[in-house]
């Protein structure tokens, strides 16, 4: 079983925080599936009510995406996990850290929250 590290926290000028969590574990023998977690949540700093007018926990918004890739032997683990952070650090980031990311996360609550549930009833229904 693999275990849970924190690999560095990212405080970024738009007032998000990035945490990226290592959840790394060994798949079979010498070989492990590398497992990154990346969690983007609203700094709670930044007043973000004036955003919207509905009332929601700003602290329960948050942005999770996980990159990972199978069946590494453990003398590539390290270059593999730099591997990742830089793609991501090269095509994600950039996007979450742009002046509209915060407001789009809480729009993307929002509607979410605000839309009623529709089940699917059937085509003969």
């Amino acid at each position: 079983m693999g275990s849970l590290k924190l690999l560095h926290t990212l405080n970024l000028s738009n007032g998000l925080t990035v945490s990226i969590y290592d959840y790394t574990k060994v798949y079979f023998g010498d070989y492990h599936h590398v497992r990154l977690r990346i969690v983007c949540c609203l700094d709670s700093a930044v007043n973000w009510k004036q955003s919207c007018s509905e009332e929601i926990d700003f602290r329960s918004i948050n942005y999770t995406r996980t990159v990972d890739k199978m069946g590494v032997p453990s003398e590539d683990l390290e270059s593999v996990i730099k591997t990742l952070l830089n793609d991501f650090d090269n095509n994600s980031l950039p996007y979450i850290s742009s002046a509209d990311f915060p407001k789009k996360m809480i729009k993307h609550e929002l509607s979410c929250k605000l839309s009623p549930v529709r089940k699917y009833l059937g085509v003969g229904s």
